[in-house]
């Protein structure tokens, strides 16, 4: 999910409060705390008390790789750096997009899928942003997508909680747009056909990936490791294909 969060908030989240969990402890723990914000259908969601998602049913298999049980904690989005600060987990998995901002205060292991930012309007509206002019976009709190949705020249922008809402808002009439990611896009729009949208094109490319605190080096390496192993022999992509019909595994 292209969240931003303020780099002031994560500096303080990420100042020197000790070390993170080492690899050599994680093996000796037996178990990988992973966290994520829970709200992001098709990648993590709660249904009937249960986590599911593509980003779960990934950290699960690459804990499998790694011979550790996956444990799984939610944590609000803009919190997920500074807990991997305060060492209260280990990777955050949440489908972040790899930016020069965020990477100044995490360490990105290396993507584990490509996606992009499209626009999402109901059947004859307009998709392209240069017509967005005095027309209201709808976004994700806090999200790049809100980010993007503001350099759009004129158009009013107003943000929502969780994915959904924006989607529905935009749905019902409130908006003239909805800007998020295009497997979420696909997805909702599969999930509620009525009334029917349309998807652009992407507007950007982004590249999706874990992240470990600043330095914590060896489990950097073993992710990255461990990741490019999934790629090669298929794994991600296979279930990918169950989730949005196609590869998502970045070139």
């Amino acid at each position: 999910m292209k969240k931003i969060v303020g780099a002031l908030v994560i500096g303080f989240g990420l100042l020197s409060l000790g070390l993170a969990r080492p690899l050599s402890q994680i093996e000796s723990s037996g178990t990988i705390i992973f966290a994520n914000s829970r709200d992001y259908p098709p990648f993590y969601s709660v249904e009937n008390g249960r986590l599911v998602g593509f980003e779960i049913e990934f950290g699960e298999a690459l804990s499998q790789r790694l011979g550790l049980k996956a444990e799984w904690r939610n944590v609000g989005f803009d919190s997920l750096f500074a807990k991997l600060g305060e060492n209260k987990i280990d990777v955050a998995l949440a489908s972040h997009t790899i930016t020069e901002n965020r990477a100044k205060f995490v360490d990105f292991v290396i993507p584990h899928y490509c996606t992009g930012t499209v626009l999402v309007a109901l059947q004859g509206k307009t998709l392209e942003p240069s017509e967005l002019s005095g027309k209201t976009v709808v976004a994700s709190t806090s999200s790049t997508f809100a980010e993007y949705a503001r350099k759009i020249s004129g158009a009013k922008v107003k943000t929502f909680a969780t994915e959904l809402e924006a989607f529905k808002a935009m749905q019902s009439g409130q908006a003239s747009a909805y800007i998020t990611d295009r497997l979420a896009a696909l997805t909702f729009a599969k999930k509620y056909p009525k009334p029917r949208v349309n998807v652009s094109p992407l507007l950007t490319e982004d590249r999706i990936a874990m992240a470990v605190k600043k330095g914590n080096t060896e489990l950097l390496e073993k992710l990255n490791k461990t990741v490019e192993a999934m790629k090669k022999d298929g794994s991600i992509d296979r279930l990918a294909f169950r989730y949005f019909s196609g590869n998502v595994t970045c070139p």
